[in-house]
């Protein structure tokens, strides 16, 4: 062919087209999935990083002085990394290479010389050129958004090679107009056209089967249709599914955001116990999981004022409910609130508190004790945030900084509880001071404020026997004295 417009046109024109298809992923690998990773990454802190990673990732370890964030970003390189965009694109590439050239050709040729045949009939270009119409406007949406995966390529691949079976089957279903059909038809996601083709089957066959893409998650609050497609993209299709899915997973592979993802899980959790007594409980705001574990503990607190208006609440419901308050209690502990899920949720939920060595505390009362190895000082430790805020579940250390025979209870490393406290208590037969101080193991946060405790020393005094009495075979008898 010594036509210009044949030898240098097609070449270019399959060039452009072929852009349009892969430049945007390759922008997306670019700079979006940089940002969205930052995104993730930069709403954990370093002890959230380590609940995730005792709950859903047991396997990966974090040694002593290894960076969270850093193991973290590791941890999101090998599983979702951009390596796992290569075969993805490479397949979309030969795909759409070889669908566009047989398409521009046509179209050339049909240019250059208009009484000419080609091998290619009108209705497999147009079903093509609408594939390649929605391929493109989809790629570019998700890439806008900073959402596109390695399914959305894969996804864009398989539309493109069943757009011509698939233009050709409707085509003959519906008779006329064929190659209008197919194109408009090519224009529509795949997930709707297989909808389409299984509601025609039923029909045909005369079958009622049920819709498959109506989903049990619209019954949550904020998933909408579209949001359930995503999740059922990603495997998550019914709401126990979702109760017992890994959050974090789950909002990289959807891109969606974090807080929403956890939500969702949240009010999948309480869900699934409670079924259709939820809508009495969203009464009271116990929407999801994450409440009605707040409401546990408020059962549980120090405060009276606290215990009052849980059990207020509890009884409001357990009445809704026509249920026996003791069982309702207990039901609402055991199963919803001591799932191990939602004590992630919640632990994730104030994983943002991360301990201040400041505004962090550490008090002992009494300060002055004997030093006869039985009397003890409490030692309390108070985490806080350096907006003031309490920092539950964190392990903490105690050390004494200068030496001594002193025995910390339990045990050196206790947890803070829901007020951000974690209490120790001290003891010595070892007289002299003892420096107390306390590190946020999990943060690696050094208290500044230390606390010190005085061991009195424990004299023996004698003591006078009574009269008409021998004196002790010893010549006295020892008793221990406090002395100051």
């Amino acid at each position: 062919m010594g036509d210009p417009i044949a030898n240098f046109g097609l070449p270019i024109a399959v060039a452009l087209t072929l852009a349009l298809l892969v430049v945007p992923p390759l922008v997306h690998l670019w700079t979006g999935w940089e940002l969205r990773r930052s995104e993730i990454v930069g709403q954990l802190s370093g002890r959230g990083i380590r609940l995730y990673f005792l709950q859903f990732r047991p396997a990966v370890v974090l040694g002593k002085n290894d960076s969270p964030r850093d193991k973290f970003k590791h941890q999101y390189g090998v599983s979702y990394g951009r390596r796992h965009y290569v075969i993805p694109l490479i397949l979309l590439t030969l795909i759409g290479s070889f669908l566009l050239w047989l398409v521009i050709r046509f179209g050339v040729n049909s240019i250059i010389d208009k009484t000419a045949k080609d091998d290619l009939p009108v209705l497999a270009v147009a079903a093509v050129a609408g594939a390649y119409l929605w391929v493109v406007m989809d790629l570019v949406r998700r890439c806008h958004s900073r959402e596109l995966s390695p399914f959305d390529i894969n996804r864009a691949s398989l539309r493109l090679i069943v757009a011509i079976p698939l233009g050709y089957a409707f085509a003959a279903t519906f008779g006329e107009n064929g190659a209008w059909l197919a194109f408009l038809l090519g224009a529509f996601p795949l997930d709707t056209l297989t909808l389409y083709a299984r509601k025609l089957v039923n029909t045909r066959l005369n079958l009622n089967a049920d819709d498959p893409n109506v989903s049990d998650l619209t019954q949550l609050d904020g998933i909408t249709k579209d949001i359930a497609d995503r999740l059922r993209d990603v495997g998550i299709s019914t709401i126990n599914q979702l109760a017992f899915a890994d959050p974090i997973d789950l909002s990289i592979r959807t891109n969606l955001e974090m807080s929403y993802v956890t939500d969702c899980v949240s009010q999948a959790l309480a869900y699934d116990y409670l079924q259709d007594k939820m809508s009495f409980a969203k009464k009271y705001f116990l929407r999801g999981a994450v409440e009605i574990n707040t409401l546990v503990n408020g059962l549980h607190s120090s405060h009276a004022d606290h215990v009052a208006e849980a059990e207020a609440t509890l009884q409001k419901l357990a009445t809704d409910l026509q249920m026996d308050e003791a069982v309702l209690r207990r039901a609402l502990e055991v199963e919803v609130a001591g799932d191990t899920h939602t004590q992630f949720l919640a632990d994730l939920q104030l994983s943002d508190a991360i301990s201040d060595a400041t505004m962090s505390t550490v008090q002992a009362d009494p300060s002055d004790i004997p030093a006869d190895g039985t009397t003890q000082s409490h030692l309390t430790v108070r985490l806080r945030s350096a907006e003031g805020r309490t920092v539950r579940g964190e392990a903490v250390n105690i050390t004494v900084q200068n030496k001594h025979d002193v025995v910390i209870l339990p045990e050196p490393t206790a947890r803070t509880d829901d007020e951000g406290i974690a209490r120790f208590t001290v003891s010595s037969r070892e007289p002299g001071e003892a420096i107390f101080a306390a590190t946020d193991t999990m943060e690696n946060v050094k208290i500044e404020a230390t606390s010190t405790v005085r061991f009195s020393a424990v004299v023996l005094a004698p003591v006078v026997a009574p009269a008409n009495q021998p004196p002790p075979v010893n010549g006295e008898v020892e008793q221990p004295a406090v002395v100051s």
